[in-house]
């Protein structure tokens, strides 16, 4: 498996934005060099490439000698330049300044442009631990005051003016709602437009109170007869932000305490009206490190060379090729350990790192081969870099830790081909800002994978639609298609709506045109404010005429846009949290207007009305209970680029509640998901056919198995199966009957429901499965019979026999005959189910009748006399037939009176003879003499 991770350059940038970054300051600053005995203001700062670094300027006002002139250590940049102190800190730092502006806004301070001013204070021994003094301007009240707050990761704090400290302490972002009296400001320094303020004593203090490091700045309202130093932000380990209390609710940063801490500062501001202000250049005027103060108005050499600097001339700098996985699984195979080099701040040359350890906790080291390190158990793990042996420098080692468990696989999490964890996809070109790390899936026009979960709670899913090849000239439209989302039941998976993303021709542009569909009902909704604007219930090509469409990420045919934030959310909303709202992120300018659209609500209500915001969509009360699953596809094509075909994906994360799971890794963080579990452990019922009408009489159930989603469990029989009988309308309430060996009797008519359990206890979705039959009560038919005339005896004429009648059953054989002989009537019930002969069963009935033969008779006298003629003599004699059939008489000739010798023929001489007069018989006749 080619795992590829994040490099940690990538990472920095994405961390920091556009406006600078500590670990890797060097590669991109001008080093300005100092021996021990020469170190002046300018050798204590190193700023960016373009930047100018000037001793003892002096910055005018608005006019020469107006007061407000400054003269200090000056950096001047434009917008986006950085720079650092060449410092390590380990005391109370105050750093005095004023903020440069090239040209006076006017008689006023109106806001004119956009940005911030930020210092970076970060762990000298770790980079990435850090946080920002930020200096935004804000319009107050028609005023713009720089208004100082701190940003540690995702919380922000800051104060309101006021004595003792400050006021009310605040963590949400400053601009929200600036004409809010709480926005009694604590601001430092002059407008970002320019207008002149007094600038002089602005100041920052980073000062520690034990382990607890206080962040304050200098302001206040009237900021030249009323300054104040006000605390923004105290990093003094209490569990929560309690302004009552004054407990800022910031976890004590040890490493920085141990380690001491660098100071960075750059701005990324720029003024639209004066771009002579873009920058925000800075004047330093004194720096105080604990006691002893440095005087950054002049050129003077320091008279000792300062302990902070001499630590940071020595600082060691590691850089990895690629950040070290965090957490790692075994089954995945041998662990990467990235190569490493370093530099020193005084020596800019790359160097490899002097030795790399992996250690376990009882301090066993783990063989490191060819980059590779093999995990024989679980444990917590240390991955030691150590750049220089012996070297008691800061940053001289690095290290990072290394957890191995049974942590989940990203590439478990989805269910289908062509998913690589980890994957590195690029933009048009490397390093071209586009680049996305993350669980990748890709496939062909047509392919569809599930996501391996079952959610009950808030969905988000961050993702970056892939294009293989760019589209020439832009983002033309290039194909057909569209990649959709199926949120389905999990307990119902027939229930199911789509969340789909279409490629359109939307005035000579591609555009992705996000909106959802449920059975014959869509809905989108226009961009707009508070959620979206009109809300429409027609296929997107009806209206693309349209000036607003909500759309989402890239074309479809491969253009370069900023994918990163492309995001759809499953928002569980209302009293009863059972309205489940769809959202995407989406908008018109999609990387300077990002908005989040709400282009589906499942709200329960009558009918889509726009004037109130009425979805018209049925709530989903099944995907509530049972939780919803999420599978994807894509059936898009580019003819123009077949590279395209499929809209590849990378998901980045997805947050389930309030957690969030990194989805840019190999290996997650998380041992276990309730959400995973529960999907894994989804019940899929495998169930034949059967009637769903059936008799009283004894039934045999369907048969059945189930297998679970963890694909080992398979073909299971249930643990159990019942019966209820719910009564002729089935409204009768259940009462489960165990059935023994797969029958029962149904003895009443109406509504029975057989239930099957899976398991017998767990929380298993889908355990049970039932299904109804209706029962119909057994009809008894009549058995028929022959009349006792049936039977006859042959007289030529045709004999008809009467069968009862009856709907239920069905007459066949010889109802009418003529010649003699015995005849079969069967008699078959229509519907053996359901009706049943009276006394039982339900087999064929066999009838017969007869014609019996007639008997004929033979009429002679017995004694006959003739005179010889010479010729042979004959009887006279008669047999009757019926209805005058002629009949053969036979004649045997004895000699003798007991017929015991027979003549050959009829006698001829004289003399007595015995004749015996015969009929043979036939078909319709007995035999007579």
């Amino acid at each position: 498996m080619r795992i590829v991770t994040r490099r940690r350059m990538t990472i920095c940038c994405a961390i920091l934005a556009v406006i600078f970054f500590v670990a890797g300051l060097i590669g991109l600053c001008v080093p300005v060099e100092a021996s021990a005995e020469s170190v002046t203001p300018k050798a204590i700062v190193t700023a960016s490439e373009g930047s100018a670094v000037t001793e003892g300027k002096l910055n005018e006002g608005a006019a020469a000698s107006d007061g407000f002139d400054v003269t200090g250590l000056t950096v001047e940049g434009g917008a986006g330049y950085s720079a650092t102190l060449n410092g390590v800190f380990k005391d109370d730092v105050k750093l005095d300044f004023a903020l440069l502006s090239k040209i006076v806004s006017g008689q006023t301070t109106e806001f004119t442009g956009a940005g911030a001013f930020r210092f970076r204070v970060s762990d000298a021994g770790d980079p990435s631990k850090y946080f920002d003094i930020v200096m935004s301007p804000v319009t107050y009240w028609g005023t713009t005051f720089t208004l100082p707050n701190v940003r540690y990761g995702n919380e922000i704090r800051w104060r309101q003016h006021g004595s003792d400290g400050g006021g009310t302490i605040f963590n949400e972002s400053v601009p929200a709602s600036s004409n809010d009296e709480k926005y009694s400001y604590a601001f430092a320094a002059i407008p970002f437009a320019g207008a002149d303020r007094n600038h002089a004593d602005s100041y920052i203090r980073l000062s520690w109170a034990g382990d607890v490091l206080n962040v304050s700045v200098m302001c206040g309202h009237n900021y030249n007869t009323d300054p104040q130093e006000i605390i923004i932000a105290s990093f003094d380990g209490t569990a929560a932000l309690n302004s009552g209390a004054k407990e800022f609710g910031l976890e004590k940063l040890t490493g920085m305490k141990e380690n001491g801490f660098t100071i960075s500062f750059g701005s990324d501001y720029t003024d639209g009206t004066n771009p002579e202000n873009d920058g925000t250049d800075i004047c330093l005027t004194k720096l105080t490190v604990g006691d002893v103060s440095f005087d950054l108005t002049g050129s003077a050499v320091f008279e000792e060379t300062p302990q902070w600097y001499t630590e940071y001339q020595s600082r060691a700098t590691i850089t990895l090729a690629e950040e070290p996985a965090a957490y790692w699984n075994k089954e995945v195979g041998a662990y990467t350990v990235p190569a490493a080099t370093y530099t020193t701040v005084g020596n800019s040359e790359q160097q490899s790192v002097a030795s790399v350890k992996l250690t376990d906790a009882e301090g066993v080291e783990v063989p490191i081969a060819d980059g590779k390190a093999t995990f024989t158990k679980d444990g917590v793990y240390t991955l030691t870099y150590t750049a220089i042996e012996g070297s008691s420098a800061i940053g001289n080692a690095l290290s990072y830790t290394v957890n191995v468990g049974d942590y989940l696989l990203a590439e478990d999490l989805i269910d289908g081909a062509g998913v690589t964890a980890g994957k590195l996809n690029t933009g048009l070109a490397a390093d071209d800002g586009y680049d996305v790390t993350g669980l990748t899936v890709e496939g062909g026009a047509g392919y569809s994978v599930t996501l391996n979960g079952v959610f009950k709670d808030d969905v988000k899913l961050d993702f970056a639609l892939l294009s293989k090849v760019a589209a020439e000239g832009g983002n033309g439209f290039g194909g057909k298609g569209r990649l959709t989302f199926r949120i389905a039941d999990a307990g119902d998976p027939t229930s199911y709506f789509e969340i789909v993303i279409r490629s359109e021709d939307w005035f000579g542009s591609s555009r992705n045109f996000a909106y959802v569909q449920y059975g014959e009902e869509i809905r989108w909704r226009v961009h707009g404010a508070n959620g979206g604007g009109d809300i429409f219930g027609v296929d997107v090509l009806e209206n693309t005429d349209m000036a607003q469409y909500a759309y989402a990420a890239i074309p479809f045919d491969g253009a370069d846009a900023n994918t990163e934030n492309s995001y759809i959310k499953l928002t569980w909303t209302g009293e009863a949290k059972d309205i489940l709202n769809v959202s995407v992120m989406c908008g018109h300018d999609y990387n300077a207007n990002r908005q989040e659209i709400v282009i589906a609500s499942f709200d329960g209500t009558a009918s889509l009305d726009n004037a109130t915001k009425a979805y018209g969509l049925e709530k989903l009360t099944g995907m509530k209970e049972n939780g919803f699953t999420i599978s994807f596809g894509s059936d898009y094509t580019d003819e123009n680029n077949p590279e395209n075909n499929g809209t590849d994906i990378c998901f980045k994360k997805i947050t389930v509640g309030a957690k969030e799971y990194d989805l840019s890794a190999v290996v997650l963080s998380e041992t276990d998901a309730d959400w995973y579990d529960a999907y894994e452990n989804i019940v899929v019922w495998n169930v034949a056919e059967g009637a769903e009408t059936i008799p009283n009489r004894e039934y045999t159930v369907r048969e059945a198995t189930y297998s679970l989603q963890d694909g080992i469990t398979e073909g299971q029989t249930p643990f159990k199966t019942e019966y209820s009988y719910l009564g002729e309308d089935a409204s009768g309430e259940p009462f489960w009957q165990t059935i023994e060996g797969g029958k029962f009797i149904p003895n009443e008519a109406g509504v029975y429901e057989i239930r099957y359990t899976a398991v017998e206890s767990g929380s298993n979705i889908n355990n049970t499965y039932s299904y109804r039959v209706t029962v119909q009560a057994v009809q008894s038919i009549v058995k028929p019979a022959l009349p006792e005339e049936s039977n006859a005896t042959y007289d030529g004429q045709e004999h008809i026999v009467t069968i009862a009648q009856n709907d239920a059953y069905t007459v066949t054989g010889t109802l009418s005959e003529t010649v003699a002989g015995t005849y079969t009537i069967a008699v078959s019930l229509k519907d053996t189910l359901f009706t049943e002969w009276e006394g039982g069963g339900s087999d064929v009935i066999t009838l017969q009748w007869t014609i019996a033969k007639a008997t004929p008779v033979i009429t002679a006298e017995e004694e006959q006399s003739a005179e010889y003629g010479g010729e042979a003599q004959a009887v006279t004699a008669s047999i009757a037939g019926v209805n005058g059939e002629e009949l053969t008489v036979t004649v045997t000739w004895y000699a003798d009176a007991a017929h015991e010798n027979v003549l050959g023929g009829a006698p001829v001489d004289a003399g007595t003879y015995y004749a015996v007069l015969s009929y043979a018989g036939s078909d319709n006749y007995n035999a007579a003499q």
